[in-house]
């Protein structure tokens, strides 16, 4: 939108701009801007391949930019020129065909030049005539009229500006002075309408220009005020999700405290049952001296314990204090005590701890069996004769190691 706001004003004023002098300031400024370029045209050191040099069906700037289309930069000075405002008497005239000759004289030595070229007097005399002819018309009885000159060859750049002092000479001999004023004057207020009426539409175009913004900025401000609402909402909802973020941490809080609370407890409790189990060890050991030691076979007298042991914690035996009362995928042996000194041990058929053994058999395996062949991560363990135990303090001894076999 923006875009095309700017380009109508330009496209409107070019539409104004572009057309055919009127009225005998205009028809003049043309006629020396022509003169001019046809002078250029002679200039075959800045301009090659010219062939024509005088542009006879020249109407207005367009036509005359068509002529000079071979000479470079020469349209630029043309438009140049256009744009400077000459008023109606003679020394703006002439002030205005001096700019012109400093542009095409003045700035390096091929344009100096042209001051010695043949047809520069020509050219002077021609811009003088120009002048002298369109500001300041002759007398009615001494009217100045030029006939084009017919020459079978190309004229030369004097002789081709009288062809266009024809038509500034004729008026001379048609209208009067006071004609040419009343007719200058009707062609102004010819324009005024036009003036306004564009005038008018820019103000109109720019209003709405105005007024667009204005809404799309009031737009601007009520989405900002949403959003601003919105993301109020959401930091309170954040908040209030926050405090009950905190108060389920501060239950959880509470809630490891007690579980902490129990495990301490189960920790005494069992801390007091291995201090039951190892003070019935103790008596079981103080057996008076004038009892004959238990042969390793069960005894009658005594029942048989089962306790699980996970490797042998002492390289050579297992501590009587880390033997468990049930198995589990890790408990790799099975301890049997027949009596209260001795005891057998032989690995434990659960098929998930006999694979936890095996993915380390040297370890486990290294002082506590006799094998023959290295087992596979798959086989099968089987106790061929379990191992004797025999108490040593707190240390059940490894006395002979069991013996066992892959399959």
């Amino acid at each position: 939108m923006k875009r095309y706001i700017f380009i109508l004003p330009l496209f409107l004023c070019s539409i104004i701009l572009a057309q055919t002098p009127k009225g005998p300031v205009s028809t003049m400024k043309f006629n020396i801007i022509k003169r001019t370029v046809e002078f250029l045209s002679t200039d075959t050191v800045s301009f090659k391949g010219i062939t024509v040099n005088t542009c006879n069906g020249c109407a207005d700037y367009e036509s005359l930019k068509k002529f000079a289309v071979k000479m470079t930069k020469v349209d630029s000075l043309i438009d140049k020129w256009v744009k400077i405002e000459v008023g109606p008497d003679k020394a703006e005239m002439i002030k205005f065909s001096e700019t012109v000759l400093n542009n095409i004289t003045r700035g390096n030595a091929r344009r100096e030049n042209r001051l010695k070229s043949p047809g520069f007097k020509e050219y002077q005399k021609a811009i003088a005539d120009i002048i002298a002819g369109n500001v300041t018309p002759p007398p009615a009885e001494t009217p100045v009229t030029t006939t084009p000159a017919a020459a079978p060859t190309p004229p030369p750049a004097a002789d081709s500006a009288a062809p266009e002092e024809a038509p500034a000479a004729d008026a001379g001999d048609t209208v009067s002075e006071n004609d040419l004023t009343a007719l200058s004057i009707k062609n102004e207020n010819e324009k005024l309408p036009w003036v306004f009426i564009i005038s008018t539409i820019l103000g109109i175009l720019l209003a709405l220009y105005f007024y667009s913004a204005f809404l799309k900025e009031r737009k601007k401000k009520e989405d900002l005020k949403k959003l601003f609402d919105k993301q109020k909402e959401k930091a309170s909802a954040l908040e209030a999700e926050k405090n009950k973020l905190w108060e389920d941490v501060k239950s959880l809080d509470n809630k490891l405290r007690d579980a902490q609370d129990k495990f301490i407890k189960l920790e005494e409790s069992q801390a007091s049952e291995r201090k039951q189990y190892q003070q019935k060890v103790r008596e079981a050991r103080e057996t008076p001296a004038e009892t004959p030691p238990p042969d390793i076979n069960i005894s009658k007298e005594f029942v048989p314990i089962v306790k699980y042991a996970r490797y042998a914690d002492k390289i050579d035996g297992f501590s009587s204090e880390e033997l468990l009362d049930k198995d589990d995928n890790e408990t790799i042996f099975e301890i049997t005590i027949t009596s209260p000194a001795t005891g057998a041990f032989r690995v434990s058929n659960n098929r998930q701890a006999q694979r936890y053994a095996l993915s380390n058999a040297s370890f486990f395996f290294g002082k506590t069996c006799q094998y023959e062949a290295f087992p596979a991560a798959d086989s099968v363990i089987v106790t061929d004769k379990p191992g004797e135990l025999v108490l040593n303090g707190d240390k059940w001894m490894i006395r002979h190691p069991a013996k066992i076999r892959f399959n």
